[in-house]
């Protein structure tokens, strides 16, 4: 996977403005100042959805993202 990207989970609680560890800091905004190449959101199971969120660093990798709906919007929305 380390030609082609890792996958990242986020749990609730994990700060999407800084994610240093894969590439993304917190001086321009971790995953929200990103510019992903797609949103997909997910039908996990009944009641249960994710969103996938694919960010293209350069040509040649991609990192996917997966976190649940609701997870994060309070902290995507005011910090």
């Amino acid at each position: 996977m380390d030609k082609y990207g890792y996958i990242v989970l986020f749990e609730a609680g994990d700060n999407v403005r800084d994610l240093g560890t894969v590439g993304l800091a917190r001086d321009c905004g971790g995953l929200l100042c990103s510019c992903p190449e797609y949103v997909e959101l997910l039908d996990i199971v009944e009641g249960l959805q994710a969103y996938k969120i694919a960010v293209l660093y350069d040509n040649d990798y991609l990192m996917t993202f997966f976190t649940q709906t609701g997870a994060h919007e309070r902290r995507w929305n005011n910090g």
